[in-house]
């Protein structure tokens, strides 16, 4: 389970144009999608009313530019994409409020609620293109909640069933993910509290870091998986933490 430093090595490693330019170029894809408040107010709050062309442009293009390669030639999938979201948005937004520390996996329902929502995009193959994925299907609720749900990809989710042979693709095994993940910001938090004396992790690293806009805790954990799990890095013994 990664420690406060590795989290914070991983998110100033992300940001490095010596080391890795991919993670610069994702990053920035990253930041015009969260960047776009009206776009975002719309998907998250009155999906019905979304442009397919707002749809084409910024979330399929980030996901594209995020190596999900979805047809976009055309709006075939934006059009089928906008149906899935204005289909689950009721249950989206009784989630809308929680993030991954607040949210409670302990209630069924709760649990129960996070896999029918992604069920609704993905369930062993999707109705909104055929190489729309559990991976896809992460980024979307991603930039839906990103205080919530958390992108994952193949070897993401390999490292997390080496822990939990339950966290397969599906949306069980995606509740089962954000439980462990819950977990871990968990531990980061304490840790920051007890070493900084900081409550607010994400928006302590944002403005440490002169991240804008800032960037929730789930990125932050994801930015870490991306680079140990995705990459192989790990944080050098020799590193030290810049924050004092």
């Amino acid at each position: 389970m990664p420690n406060l430093d590795d989290v914070i090595w991983a998110v100033i490693t992300s940001r490095d144009p010596t080391t890795l330019r991919e993670a610069l170029s994702g990053g920035q894809a990253y930041i015009d999608v969260i960047s776009n408040d009206t776009f975002l107010e719309i998907l998250r709050y009155h999906p019905e009313d979304l442009d397919v062309n707002e749809i084409r442009f910024v979330l399929i293009e980030f996901l594209n530019k995020w190596g999900c390669r979805l047809r976009n030639y055309d709006s075939l999938t934006a059009e089928n994409l906008k149906h899935s979201i204005v289909g689950i948005h009721p249950e989206l937004l009784v989630t809308k409020d929680f993030s991954i520390l607040s949210f409670n996996f302990d209630v069924v329902e709760n649990r129960e609620r996070i896999e029918r929502i992604f069920n609704s995009f993905w369930f062993y193959g999707s109705q909104i293109a055929k190489n729309f994925g559990p991976t896809a299907t992460s980024k979307v609720l991603h930039i839906i909640n990103p205080d919530l749900f958390v992108m994952w990809d193949d070897a993401i989710r390999l490292h997390y069933r080496i822990q939990n042979n339950n966290i397969i693709e599906s949306g069980r095994g995606y509740c089962l993910f954000l439980i462990e993940i819950k977990r871990i910001a968990e531990g980061l938090v304490e840790e920051c509290r007890a070493r900084f004396n900081v409550t607010n992790l994400a928006s302590w690293v944002s403005e440490r870091l002169n991240i804008n806009p800032p960037h929730s805790l789930t990125k932050f954990i994801d930015e870490f998986n991306w680079l140990a799990y995705k990459r192989g890095l790990i944080r050098p013994p020799d590193w030290v933490c810049p924050f004092r």
